[in-house]
């Protein structure tokens, strides 16, 4: 949850009666002034008596994790004991991120992309590898033919197809 103020352009606070003070006028050190709940209200104020609105209480940010994580965050949802489901993911796969992990769980995570490279076949002119549909990777001399989904591969598959000695582009999206 977020707590909203006002404060002016010199940094003092607005208080219940619209006046504005610094932070050391009133109460001692730290005193912030009215503290609202709703933005909206605190918006009203800032038009009625200046100033412009703060928020006292930041969102978190969301933490990044891996899709293998984020499954498993999902599946900790449905769970009775979460927490539990957390602590033996994280014990489970030799993990030391329980804390990052549960703060995922409580904060919001977004699903890190894996990186991706176009990989060069070496001695053929603009040639590039590409997996085809059974699942190889192949290659062509022409890319613009080529699906872009099928010409990137993740670290993953380099190492899979052997491709870990061809120059590599990474691909920015």
């Amino acid at each position: 949850m977020s707590l909203w103020a006002v404060q002016n352009d010199e940094g003092e606070w607005m208080d219940d009666v619209g006046d504005f003070y610094p932070e050391e006028a009133q109460y001692g050190v730290g005193y912030v002034g009215l503290m609202l709940t709703k933005r909206s209200e605190a918006e009203y104020l800032a038009k009625k008596y200046g100033g412009h609105v703060v928020e006292l209480v930041e969102v978190p940010a969301k933490v990044v994790v891996s899709e293998k994580e984020a499954k498993m965050l999902e599946s900790a949802r449905a769970d009775k004991c979460p927490v539990t489901h957390i602590s033996n993911f994280s014990a489970w796969y030799g993990s030391d991120d329980e804390d990052r992990l549960m703060r995922a769980y409580v904060n919001g995570y977004t699903v890190e992309k894996p990186k991706r490279w176009n990989v060069k076949v070496p001695h053929v002119s603009n040639g590039y590898y590409y997996k085809d549909s059974d699942g190889l990777a192949a290659f062509t001399a022409k890319r613009g033919r080529m699906l872009q989904e099928r010409s990137q591969f993740t670290a993953a598959e380099i190492d899979y197809y052997g491709l870990g000695d061809c120059e590599k582009a990474e691909v920015k999206d």
